[in-house]
């Protein structure tokens, strides 16, 4: 790989950390955005870990046995972008994910079983993950030990794995490991949102659910101490990112045609209206449908712009 390509692929990570972290700061009106606070940022926390340990045992399935996991490999993705996007910081929303990666945990497991196949994937006693068992060890239920199940417990097992208590244990002189591990997980939160938009257009690609439960793995993995390693799966999620947005530009312009160079008014509209923002064009689409012949204005914000020029949509 050529150095300006290593540099491109770096920026696409790095683009993916950025937006996922300033979005809330950039508006003027900070009522438009719900900012996160613990209630949902240590769920949001331990939502990852859980995400890490089922992929972990996803990727194993795949490796050692043919067997499919397409729920497991859909829920990922979902799982992973909720991580990413900060305009709608629900704590009831991140319960909801926490419990069904547990679930889908325990389905693999029994899958496994039920097919004969022995063995685990490796779990390493990494001292980032110092107050709970490895991801691939982790059982909600039993870290809960009998206490309910709601936004207030997870708030308190979240903190356990949270960015703040890693960022403690591992100490300044990890810094610059401690922020890989946050490059390519950012990276791998963008990679995921667009391969969930290209889902909901029919658009999927085993292949790359593999290499995204390949780096959950990793994560979760002894060979995540190396910052070299580190270094190169983020070299590799970022080649992957070039096929998932090819996966999703095909599924724009099967669904929506070839885009073109499309006049926009940038002046108001008196009357009733709606701003949508993101970059989920279906979202658009059920939109501008569902407002169709009833006088309400559609505005588009941000990334939904291209949105424009899609004939499809355009019309």
């Amino acid at each position: 790989m050529t150095v300006a390509r290593q540099i491109w692929v770096l920026l696409l990570l790095s683009i993916h950390s950025s937006a996922g972290q300033h979005d809330c700061q950039s508006l003027s009106a900070p009522n438009l955005c719900l900012q996160p606070t613990s209630l949902t940022l240590f769920p949001l926390s331990l939502s990852l870990l859980c995400c890490r340990g089922l992929g972990a045992w996803a990727n194993f399935a795949h490796t050692k046995t043919n067997l499919p996991t397409p729920e497991v490999d859909s829920f990922v993705k979902a799982a992973i972008f909720s991580t990413l996007t900060n305009v709608n910081f629900d704590p009831e929303r991140f319960v909801e994910y926490v419990v069904k990666a547990d679930d889908y945990l325990n389905l693999i497991r029994n899958k496994l079983a039920q097919a004969g196949v022995h063995g685990r994937p490796s779990a390493a006693a990494l001292p980032w993950f110092d107050l709970q068992n490895s991801p691939m060890d982790f059982s909600l239920r039993r870290a809960l030990d009998g206490k309910p199940i709601n936004a207030e417990t997870l708030e308190k097992l979240g903190e356990e794995v949270s960015l703040q208590h890693r960022r403690e244990v591992m100490g300044p002189q990890n810094a610059t490991l401690l922020g890989l591990h946050e490059l390519l997980t950012y990276g791998l939160k963008g990679v995921a949102a667009y391969a969930h938009h290209a889902e909901m257009l029919g658009k999927v690609d085993p292949t790359l659910d593999d290499t995204f439960e390949e780096v959950l793995a990793f994560l979760a993995s002894e060979a995540a101490a190396d910052p070299n390693n580190v270094l190169g799966m983020c070299m590799r999620l970022g080649e992957v990112n070039f096929r998932v947005m090819a996966l999703l530009d095909e599924g724009h312009t099967s669904r929506y045609g070839h885009p073109t160079p499309t006049q926009v008014r940038i002046t108001p509209v008196k009357g009733k209206a709606i701003l949508i923002s993101g970059h989920d064009m279906h979202d658009l689409e059920d939109l501008l449908k569902q407002t169709e012949g009833k006088g309400i204005n559609v505005f588009t914000h941000g990334e939904m712009l291209p949105g424009h020029g899609y004939p499809e949509l355009h019309k």
